[in-house]
């Protein structure tokens, strides 16, 4: 991470080898769980759920971080009942080690989640910027790691599997207290920096997108006509309209593109 000194071990070739293999084996495992049907929406969701629940933060990292700007990652000491492959290897900013024992800083927790959607066809990145003040004389911000996912019609939205972690763990973390674990899935920016005390650091383009809007494509994008939702605003019709609009252009230079 840009502005963060991470003390780390090193492990000889062989077993970085094994580790990989391991790790591998692992994204395949959960992406040959996910249902095939989902959406876009809902494969995003999927693969967020399953992080937020089956990994742990390493929150004995934050408790020896004495110096700022500086991570002293948890090292995994294991037992013999552990595998080979990750025995006593890495730590917790390690994304394949940290993925294959379950706990992990944010920095591994975006990287794995990343691969997880390289695995599934979803368009993601890394994203950086900071949160939480760490030091009140100075003012200074932790640094932090999320993703930003896109889907076809390059429309953006961040993904925060660490600060769902920490609300599904009720961290006494800023403005984590009466959170929704959902709150950090598929946000734009205005939400993700109301509802967490995220700064974006300059440069990331914009995410204007939220799970909602991807959802109202999923509905109504093939078969829904405007004159049959009373419910619907006269802003999501126009949003609507919009999206139908460049789905019928997209399958239109798909066709063409056979021809």
């Amino acid at each position: 991470m840009n502005g963060i000194k991470i003390i780390s071990r090193n492990d000889n070739r062989e077993q970085q080898e094994l580790l990989k293999k391991a790790y591998d084996e692992k994204i395949e495992q959960v992406v040959q769980k996910m249902p095939k049907t989902l959406q876009f929406e809902e494969k995003v969701e999927y693969l967020y759920d399953y992080l937020v629940n089956e990994m742990d933060y390493d929150y004995e990292c934050l408790e020896r971080n004495t110096e700022v700007g500086t991570v002293y990652p948890s090292v995994f000491n294991d037992d013999e009942n552990t595998p080979v492959a990750y025995r006593n290897v890495g730590t917790t900013a390690n994304y394949m080690s940290a993925f294959l024992h379950k706990k992990a800083l944010c920095a591994a927790t975006g990287r794995i989640f990343k691969d997880l959607c390289d695995k599934v066809g979803i368009k993601c990145e890394i994203c950086s910027g900071k949160t939480a003040v760490v030091d009140e004389n100075t003012g200074i911000r932790r640094e932090h790691i999320w993703n930003i996912v896109e889907d076809g019609y390059g429309h953006r939205s961040h993904v925060d599997v660490t600060y769902g972690r920490f609300v599904k763990d009720k961290h006494e973390f800023d403005k984590c207290n009466g959170r929704k674990i959902e709150d950090f899935c598929m946000v734009n920016d205005d939400d993700l920096l109301n509802r967490g005390p995220h700064t974006i650091d300059e440069g990331v383009k914009p995410c204007d997108y939220t799970v909602m809007n991807h959802q109202q494509i999923a509905n109504v994008i093939e078969n829904v006509k405007l004159s049959d939702v009373d419910a619907i605003t006269n802003e999501t019709k126009q949003a609507i309209q919009t999206l139908q609009t460049e789905e019928k252009n997209k399958k239109g230079e798909e066709k063409d593109g056979k021809d």
